[in-house]
């Protein structure tokens, strides 16, 4: 495979090439054709590397493993698969938020949050007209909030995002 790369230096015609059309050179009539663009051709490497690289012979792979060879060692389960400490049926939806945001949990995302605020506000110049002037540590009522904030916006759509507030 050769890639074809069309010079951008303008080639230099030879004498026979530079020649005015028409009898007289001071015509404004005539036409004198100085330079004329030429293609170069070069091969890339990698079409180089190939042609010479067909001679070579081509490496063989080694299997490492046996093939059709399989474990017997199997897994078994001997518990039913279910969540170990199940709501009953008629459990209210925030019984199975509470499942998943345990209060240990709830409690991280408050403290980490509190103490990126406090580190951002360390690093940070903060204008005097800006809403983070006002700001004060979140709680754990307040991070619940975000989070049902969140699982609403995906479940139904409003027309704007005060709207689920």
């Amino acid at each position: 495979m050769s890639q074809t790369i069309i010079s951008d230096v303008d080639s230099i015609a030879s004498d026979s090439e530079d020649r005015e059309i028409g009898g007289d050179t001071s015509s404004d009539d005539s036409i004198i054709i100085t330079h004329r663009r030429k293609r170069l051709r070069i091969e890339s490497e990698s079409s180089i590397s190939s042609s010479s690289s067909e001679a070579e012979e081509t490496p063989t792979f080694t299997n490492i493993l046996p093939t059709n060879v399989f474990s017997k060692a199997t897994n078994n389960f001997f518990e039913t698969p279910e969540p170990r400490c199940a709501p009953p049926p008629d459990a209210s939806p925030v019984t199975y938020f509470n499942l998943f945001f345990t209060t240990s949990l709830l409690e991280t995302i408050v403290r980490e949050t509190n103490r990126y605020a406090t580190q951002f506000f360390a690093s940070h110049t903060v204008l005097n007209n800006s809403r983070a002037k006002k700001w004060t540590p979140t709680t754990i009522y307040e991070i619940k909030a975000f989070i049902a904030v969140l699982l609403e916006m995906g479940i139904t759509r409003r027309p704007t995002i005060d709207s689920y507030w």
